[in-house]
């Protein structure tokens, strides 16, 4: 053997021993089913819609029944309705209700929705158009002395 040779032995055989002696992290065996920390998480808010003014919802109603769109018609004078901050509002809601009813067929309910609104309203600027077709829906079920009292109205 050369001499080199017996010092490089020594070498690496000094190298083996002190990269071994650092040694590799030993892990811990994986587990069968992974742990997971529980963590607090927040529910997410819904984001508040804004409640349209009882001027829109009339005007959005008024525009439902003119298209034939009783059910649409119907919510939005319900709401307009129960959302209003004048008088006007509120009449303007019950008679388009009661004309919605009227329309759609609905005769024997128009008949007490218009009841309704006349008693409730007694001084408004629609008492003779209510009174008209209050009579139309009277007509239409076959109370004609009723009909031609409050056509005569």
């Amino acid at each position: 053997m050369k001499p080199w040779t017996a010092s490089l032995s020594v070498a690496l055989s000094v190298l083996l021993i002190a990269v071994a002696g650092c040694g590799t992290p030993t892990l811990p065996p994986p587990s069968a089913t992974p742990t997971v920390s529980p963590t607090a998480t927040i529910p997410p808010t819904a984001t508040p819609t804004p409640t349209p003014a009882p001027q829109m919802r009339l005007q959005a109603a008024d525009q439902a029944l003119f298209y034939g769109d009783w059910d649409r018609a119907f919510e939005e004078y319900s709401a307009a309705r129960l959302n209003a901050s004048e008088a006007d509002q509120a009449a303007r809601a019950s008679f388009g209700y009661a004309r919605t009813l009227l329309e759609s067929g609905r005769v024997w309910e128009a008949i007490e929705a218009f009841n309704a609104f006349l008693t409730t309203y007694p001084d408004h600027s629609r008492l003779p158009q209510a009174h008209y077709l209050k009579g139309s829906a009277e007509e239409r079920a076959g109370l004609t002395n009723e009909a031609i009292s409050d056509y005569e109205r």
